[in-house]
């Protein structure tokens, strides 16, 4: 895997609850924003540029937020606690 740097931070308000926007460049026009949720939960997007990739974040992160707690409630094994975006130090 190529190194990425990271290029672009932004934080937006998701349904009272705090989301970093991390958007790195990886190899020529190749880029893509992540958001972590913990240490072992992140969603990420691609895209052909920072605004492209800031964008399908802006629009997944929402939906992959709300996915947690109906995933936390059927107790399956295994299956992760609803994220809090900003509780969790050096990962938003």
């Amino acid at each position: 895997m190529e190194h990425a740097l990271l290029v672009h931070e932004e934080e937006i308000s998701v349904n009272g609850r705090n989301c970093r926007i991390d958007i790195y460049r990886q190899g020529a026009g190749k880029f893509f924003a992540m958001t972590r949720f913990s240490e072992n939960d992140a969603f990420i997007s691609d895209g052909f540029s920072v605004a492209e990739a800031l964008a399908k974040q802006r629009v997944a992160i929402p939906l992959a937020m709300s996915c947690r707690p109906a995933l936390r409630t059927r107790n399956a094994p295994g299956l992760p606690s609803l994220p809090d975006c900003s509780s969790t130090p050096g990962f938003i």
